[in-house]
């Protein structure tokens, strides 16, 4: 027999025997009258669990769908919050990223978000929109680095600019090179024709063309003779004999170097020569020549080219450019030097190089 509830059975109880003294009806008639009101009261009593219980489930789904909009709410508020910043950044990066692709996946992104409507759509949509934001950012960063290099660079090639039209227009615009005593020129030496050169060489007896011993120039070729005419036809003479033939010629010009027999203006294409010098006269040429031949091989660029001149002949300064010009020189069978003697190995071969109008 199936278990009762007691309060189901107390109840059954009391209905059953308070219908007894109206009924005046045998024991077995209440004892059948006392089933049917038993059964009865637990049907009654099962219908109304049945209701309990589907009032709770109709409570609960309630209070699930009250957990989901909030769910819903708080996903929506938080990609909300992620797609402010990043639709700033996307309008404040415009032509202003390494990647322009980056820029296209966060407007993708942002658009896509703004499509979800389930809390998992709007959870993951969310993550990417930072994701996508965050990439823009580095990129922005990136151009911004690269603007600033090409910024810096711009405006030292604009310095460099301004100081080479600067060093062209002025006057006095030579390099320490020019200015120096070069072409054995030192203070010491004076323009006499006897006189001792810092390197400790009389130039007494030396002729104007500056034959060498063998007579021929390293390169193989006769050494020409001294042109006749005007001083400053026998030095347009020379020039053009080396490899200078248009370059400008100045005598005795105020802005030479004290004691200097010699000076070439590289930004002008122009030597500048003492009066008077007649042993020397073919040396001091053809030397200031090679700085005119030097600064042309290699486009203007003073700093490369020192850099390689001292690399080779070694020095501070302008010296190796110096002992490159009296290495070529002596390349020319020119005997009279200043600066070096020393022309075998990688300094010969460089000086053969600048005598052939290409850099070592």
């Amino acid at each position: 027999m199936k278990k009762r509830n007691p309060t189901t059975l107390a109840l059954v109880g009391v209905l059953a025997f308070g219908g007894l003294a109206g009924t005046g009806a045998t024991i077995d008639g209440l004892r059948k009258a006392q089933h049917e009101q038993q059964v009865t009261a637990e049907a009654d009593a099962v219908t109304a669990i049945s209701q309990t219980r589907a009032s709770g489930r109709e409570s609960m789904a309630a209070d699930a769908q009250d957990w989901i909009e909030e769910q819903i709410a708080e996903a929506t508020k938080a990609r909300d919050e992620a797609i402010t910043p990043a639709e700033k950044t996307l309008a404040e990066t415009k032509g202003k990223v390494a990647d322009k692709e980056t820029r296209t996946k966060l407007a993708d992104a942002i658009a896509s978000a703004e499509k979800q409507s389930t809390i998992p759509g709007i959870e993951s949509a969310t993550t990417k929109v930072i994701a996508a934001e965050k990439k823009v950012a580095e990129s922005h960063e990136a151009w911004k680095k690269a603007e600033k290099e090409r910024k810096e660079a711009e405006a030292a090639a604009k310095r460099k600019a301004e100081q080479e039209a600067a060093a062209r227009a002025s006057a006095s615009a030579y390099s320490p090179a020019s200015r120096s005593a070069s072409s054995g020129s030192s203070s010491q030496s004076g323009t006499s024709n006897n006189s001792k050169s810092s390197a400790g060489k009389s130039s007494a007896g030396k002729s104007n063309s500056g034959k060498s011993s063998g007579g021929k120039s390293n390169s193989g070729s006769s050494k020409p003779k001294a042109p006749s005419g005007g001083y400053k036809s026998r030095i347009a003479g020379i020039l053009s004999t080396y490899g200078c033939g248009g370059a400008g010629i100045s005598i005795d010009d105020p802005r030479m170097g004290k004691g200097a027999n010699g000076t070439a203006d590289w930004y002008n294409n122009t030597v500048l020569i003492r009066s008077g010098l007649t042993g020397r006269l073919n040396y001091v040429v053809a030397h200031e020549c090679v700085h005119l031949k030097q600064y042309r091989i290699y486009g203007g660029n003073l700093d490369a080219l020192q850099a390689d001149m001292n690399r080779i002949y070694g020095g501070t300064g302008f010296s190796g450019l110096e002992q490159n010009a009296d290495c070529v020189t002596r390349r020319w069978g020119i005997s009279q030097y200043h600066y070096t003697t020393s022309c075998g190995g990688a300094r010969g071969k460089a000086a053969a190089a600048i005598a052939g109008g290409s850099k070592p």
